[in-house]
């Protein structure tokens, strides 16, 4: 299986030094991506950009297309001061929209450096819209809040501590369940459950805490 590689193509120094965005010359991340469509077909010839992002500036890192079986490798310098990571897809054919997963931070990667992602493409039309709003009724307070069921792949959040999601994409007629976690003014913290019923229209839904 020959998988592509694109590397770093930024104008810095060897220390990188000279980017707007620090990095770390020693240490190289690697995302490996099997892309395919709902029904598990490889997508061949999809477009992928990894940008990063810190408080001051942003850079693409890196940029390949998936091969015949749908698979993909970047290879890129491990960026400093808590930046984080978006990766994006983009197929050359139009029935297919495009997927975002933003707030990858070191914390997804694995010891050897390494992030495994394995995810689809949706058709246009496929996916609903699902917006929630967070209503607070009393002192609690909202700790985190993510979304159980058949979601879409147009805006992931992989971020590690589950900032509550507020829009996402998801396929119809299914219970999507929301967990979430409030926190007493005691510190003690409590985990719930709440049922989002989906049938064929898009979604508003709150939820009071």
């Amino acid at each position: 299986m020959k998988t592509k590689i694109m590397l770093l193509a930024l104008a810095c120094t060897t220390a990188f030094s000279a980017c707007d965005v620090s990095y770390d010359p020693e240490t190289r991340y690697v995302i490996r991506t099997h892309l395919t469509d709902r029904d598990g077909n490889p997508l061949a010839g999809v477009k992928a950009g990894l940008t990063v992002s810190d408080d001051d500036a942003s850079d693409l890192l890196s940029s390949g297309k998936t091969d015949a079986n749908g698979n993909l490798t970047l290879v890129f310098p491990m960026a400093q001061n808590d930046a984080t990571y978006r990766l994006r897809f983009k197929s050359p054919l139009a029935e297919f929209e495009e997927a975002n997963f933003y707030n990858i931070s070191d914390a997804n990667f694995s010891a050897n450096y390494t992030l495994v992602l394995d995810t689809h493409l949706d058709r246009e039309g496929e996916t609903l819209n699902l917006e929630i709003d967070y209503v607070q009724t009393g002192f609690e307070e909202l700790v985190s809040a993510y979304l159980e069921g058949e979601i879409g792949s147009g805006n992931v959040d992989l971020s590690i501590n589950q900032q509550p999601v507020s829009q996402a994409r998801m396929y119809p007629n299914q219970t999507l369940l929301l967990h979430y976690v409030t926190r007493q003014p005691s510190g003690q913290t409590t985990e719930h459950i709440a049922e989002i019923e989906i049938d064929s229209q898009n979604v508003s839904f709150t939820l009071e805490y």
